[in-house]
């Protein structure tokens, strides 16, 4: 369930103690302003979804973690459980590259006004760009997972760079 992520993680490592089994919730960090502060938040990349990684789900395992509080369903659905295919499973790891939490990526524009990513979650993302707004420092990408196409803000940090650049 959406917002349940970190509950459900905590049942699941709790329940599953001894068994091959790893979670991934992806988040990423974003910069919020209230109240004329600015400060880091982090969020959720994919609100409600978790990875699991095992090289064997059981129909045990699956029998089980249904009945955990928060679980909705499995993808594609719960009578046709499939993995990631292998574009999107390599999206996730270069997603979590640094950790479940992608931080802030360093970017600059260039002459031409177009964004150039020096390090960071968006580093060979910037085609799938497609908003930016330099005011909240955020930039919507267009992910694509599952077959499913998500709208996705990342947080950035404006660097300067010589101006022959």
């Amino acid at each position: 369930m959406t917002g349940k992520e970190e509950s459900f993680l905590k049942y699941a490592k709790n329940s599953l103690l001894g068994e091959d089994i790893h979670f991934l919730w992806l988040r990423r960090e974003l910069f919020i302003k209230k109240s004329g502060i600015t400060k880091k938040s982090v969020s959720s990349i994919f609100p409600g979804y978790l990875f699991i990684e095992s090289d064997n789900i059981s129909y045990d395992f699956y029998k089980k973690i249904r009945k955990f509080p928060g679980f909705c369903r499995f993808l594609r659905d719960n009578d046709d459980i499939r993995p990631l295919p292998n574009d999107d499973k390599k999206f996730v790891y270069q997603l979590s590259l640094n950790g479940e939490v992608a931080g802030i990526s360093k970017i600059y524009f260039n002459k031409d006004d177009k964004i150039k990513v020096v390090s960071g979650p968006m580093k060979g993302l910037e085609g799938e760009i497609i908003k930016v707004d330099k005011r909240k420092k955020r930039a919507k990408i267009k992910l694509k997972l599952y077959e499913n196409s998500f709208l996705i803000d990342f947080g950035f940090e404006l660097i300067e760079l010589n101006k022959e650049e």
